[in-house]
């Protein structure tokens, strides 16, 4: 299934075809159950965006945000995240970074829940995106409470402020530690602490329940695995030591302001900068950079992550206008902007989609995954990413036709000789996902079938025209070599340089010279030869003249300043610069060119001698100058 934009999307390459629309569909292909990746491309910008569209009602899906190595103070790397969670009956779809962080400690910035479970919480008041119960996104401006609920000696309840989860104790501070906090609480004497297990399942802004294991009077509690640790001081310290016990069962509320109940995950991020499908950014900010961003449709069906390259040629990254208006194009009516620059990393399937800015990826705090639960199943399916691609004559292009299963998870292909692929064999040949263009101009329909399972694509080969080479006539000898340099003119009309292994070079007489498959010529033996320059049919002719000869020629004693002319820069005073001839010390002559200048100011400049051209036979491996100074430093 693609989403068709325009019949031939072959405009990596060429730009032959010119679309209304400002975003240009490269690839796009189902990844898993309700789940689509797609490649867009914006040429004048230039912008390369990676993107997941995610059916938040499809059972099988669910939202997860990770954190690096499941360690509130640890880096983690994307692709690390998305392969360490990926599992049967819990495939990790795709994945992006998340939350700006500290680069110190790899603490997030904001808050952050997983599974229901706060992995860090404290009173902010920052922008995080969520995700409940039942599949609602939400984006809110994050503001945190909490309270522990017991039952005093006279069976009634009594409740005590949770300040913050994960964090260091403040004065009469009562705060949750679990195992992101690491193997203890590493908190000083003069507190108390209870060790607590879980009886129901985390949730945020809803009540979880709880027993208490052990209770005592001590520092650096140890937090086995799926337990927590509570710990007082002062006030807190109190309320612990009389209203919590071995046995007892307690409730804990944890609580987010203006957010759906029985929430999830969320992670936190920057700007909000699509509400409600309106632009709600602020006009000055228009920084560039590359981005990741999270969003969802009106109607909370939908949701979109999305990161963009920059910093680079291929792309130079979006301001948050850009990723309002990318956001508005998919579909979106609220997004978020999570943490860009070097951290921007998408992931599908366990693989990297884009080019992250710093050549490689980034460690960072934490992630968003999507998660399918889906059984693995037998091949079933075959997609070709693209709806189209363009390949010059006589090169290879990879299809990249692909097997999956009744539920998009990866499925291998049948053997190729179990398969049926049908395309015009005049125009090219195929073999094992790759398609070789042959010399004949036009488009040819590629399918790929198996059965029912079937996709296809359109293969477009590049025509050029009115090669011209250069240079059309050269001289060179057995050791220098020298390579062409070929333009034509594309499908757009425009005449253009292009990269010399499109062409196939040759020469007439190859006794005489020797040309490689990137257009570098060099001389042989003493002859002339015509080389000849090919893109299928076309052609364009050049001379080779081939000179090889050997010693010393003088090619002038400088006795006259006949058809000599001088000229200066900016630097140089010109009415107090003359040339003139001397007498000669040393060698060949009796004469030298003497120059006698001044400089308008403190700079240094540049004086110019020139005459006329000199044939010469054969190329030289060397020119010398004779060099006489007056040792002012003079060059």
């Amino acid at each position: 299934m693609k989403r068709i934009l325009a019949i031939l999307t072959l405009l990596t390459l060429i730009s032959t075809f010119i679309f209304a629309e400002e975003y240009h569909l490269v690839e796009h292909y189902q990844i898993g159950p309700g789940t689509y990746y797609s490649y867009y491309e914006e040429y004048t910008r230039p912008w390369s965006i990676y993107v997941t569209e995610i059916d938040l009602k499809n059972p099988h899906l669910k939202l997860k945000t990770v954190k690096a190595q499941d360690k509130l103070r640890a880096f983690e790397d994307a692709l690390s995240m998305s392969k360490r969670n990926d599992a049967e009956g819990h495939r990790v779809v795709m994945g992006t970074n998340g939350d700006f962080y500290n680069t110190s400690t790899g603490i997030p910035s904001n808050l952050q829940v997983s599974n229901g479970e706060f992995i860090h919480a404290y009173t902010t008041n920052k922008n995080a995106f969520t995700y409940s119960e039942g599949g609602i996104p939400d984006i809110c401006s994050v503001i945190f409470s909490g309270k522990i609920i017991a039952k005093n000696t006279s069976d009634e309840d009594v409740l005590y402020t949770l300040s913050a989860v994960n964090r260091d104790r403040s004065a009469n501070g009562l705060v949750m530690y679990n195992n992101y906090y690491g193997s203890s609480t590493g908190t000083s004497a003069g507190g108390f602490e209870c060790l607590v297990t879980p009886v129901s399942d985390w949730y945020v802004n809803d009540t979880v329940f709880a027993v208490i294991e052990t209770c005592e009077a001590s520092a650096n509690r140890s937090i086995p695995n799926g337990k927590f640790v509570l710990s007082g001081v002062g006030n807190a310290k109190d309320f612990l030591e009389k209203n919590c016990a071995p046995g007892d069962t307690i409730r804990i509320v944890q609580e987010l302001a203006d957010s759906p109940r029985r929430l999830t995950q969320l992670m936190g991020g920057g700007v909000f900068f699509l509400r409600n499908g309106v632009d709600v950014v602020s006009p000055s900010d228009v920084v560039r950079h590359p981005r990741t961003g999270v969003g969802f449709s009106a109607d909370s069906t939908k949701l979109f992550l999305m990161v963009v390259d920059g910093r680079a040629p291929h792309s130079i990254g979006m301001d948050y206008h850009h990723m309002a208006d990318f956001f508005s194009f998919m579909g979106a009516a609220h997004a978020l902007n999570l943490d860009g620059g070097g951290s921007s990393t998408m992931v599908v399937r366990n693989s990297i989609m884009n080019k992250p800015s710093d050549g490689s990826e980034r460690k960072n705090s934490n992630g968003m995954l999507c998660i399918s639960d889906a059984p693995n199943g037998d091949f079933t399916h075959i997609q070709i990413p693209r709806d189209s691609i363009a390949v010059y004559k006589n090169k290879t292009v990879y299809i990249g036709a692909s097997g999956w299963d009744e539920n998009y998870n990866p499925a291998s292909l049948p053997a190729w000789n179990d398969l049926t692929v049908s395309y015009d064999n005049t125009l090219g040949n195929f073999d094992a996902n790759q398609f070789t263009a042959l010399e004949k101009n036009g488009d040819t329909y590629l399918k790929v079938a198996h059965g029912d399972a079937a996709d296809s694509l359109i293969v477009h080969i590049i025509e050029l025209t009115d090669l011209s080479v250069y240079p059309d006539t050269l001289t060179l000898d057995s050791v220098n070599s020298i390579q062409y340099e070929v333009k034509a003119r594309n499908e757009a009309g425009e005449f253009l340089s292009f990269r010399n292994h499109l062409f196939k070079f040759s020469v007439l007489d190859p006794t005489i010279a020797d040309i490689s498959d990137e257009g570098v010529i060099i001389g042989k033996k003493n002859g002339e030869t015509a080389v000849i320059i090919g893109y299928g049919e076309e052609k364009d002719t050049v001379h080779a003249i081939i000179q090889i000869g050997s010693g010393e020629v003088v090619i002038d004693e400088l006795e006259s300043l006949d058809a000599w002319t001088i000229r200066s820069d900016e630097y140089i005073n010109d009415d107090e610069t003359s040339v003139s001839l001397c007498d000669r010390i040393a060698g060949s002559g009796t004469k030298a060119i003497k120059v006698d200048y001044s400089r308008t100011g403190r700079e240094d400049g540049n004086i110019y001698l020139e005459t006329e051209p000199v044939d010469l036979y054969g190329v030289p491996s060397d020119i010398l100058i004779d060099i006489q100074s007056d040792n002012e430093r003079h060059w």
